[in-house]
């Protein structure tokens, strides 16, 4: 949970507080995704198994909110759900 909360800060950094949308968009995001990878790799100097330690964390997330559904409160949660149903 901790690795997944260290993604959303990065993909939130311009805010102050983290938006439902920022929750329930990023994981979905491959721009934001690869960004945060190269960002891992590059700046934090972290080897293939560090990073794959924060892939798996995201993985479990995104499987999670598929389990409980979008957010309510998303402008996006409409759009996320009929995505996870195809």
């Amino acid at each position: 949970m901790t690795l997944y909360f260290i993604f959303l800060r990065f993909c939130s950094e311009d805010e102050e507080e983290l938006a439902f949308d920022v929750v329930d968009l990023s994981p979905c995001s491959p721009n934001l995704l690869f960004k945060f990878i190269h960002y891992l790799q590059d700046e934090c100097k972290l080897g293939h198994g560090g990073r794959l330690g924060y892939v798996d964390a995201i993985s479990e997330m995104i499987d999670l909110s598929k389990l409980r559904g979008a957010s309510e409160k998303s402008s996006f949660g409409k759009e996320r759900e009929r995505h996870f149903q195809r």
